[in-house]
């Protein structure tokens, strides 16, 4: 039993691959386009909620000294919460017996 005249045989031959020719690509393919001078600006716009989050923001006094606290001990990794103090505020808030 020869394997490799078996494997010679299965093996399907090769596709010709022939490049494009000029004469083949469509005349407007090869014409190079003027670039356009545009001046491009960026917008962002501010929707009605993110408007509104921002003036109850601003009107609820918000605790700048608490929030720089937080932050801080988020980055460095020693903010810690415990799991059922979070979950018993969130069955509370979902009960309505929360604020």
């Amino acid at each position: 039993m020869n394997i490799s005249s078996d494997l010679q045989r299965t093996q399907p031959a090769p596709e010709t691959f022939s490049p494009s020719t000029p004469e083949s690509i469509p005349e407007k393919a090869l014409q190079v386009q003027p670039a356009v001078a545009e001046q491009v600006t960026d917008e962002a716009h501010v929707s009605p909620a993110a408007s509104i989050i921002v003036q109850s923001v601003s009107e609820a006094g918000v605790n700048t000294d608490k929030v720089a606290a937080v932050q801080a001990a988020l980055a460095s990794g020693t903010y810690h919460v415990s799991s059922s103090q979070v979950a018993g505020k969130l069955i509370d808030h979902m009960l309505g017996n929360g604020s």
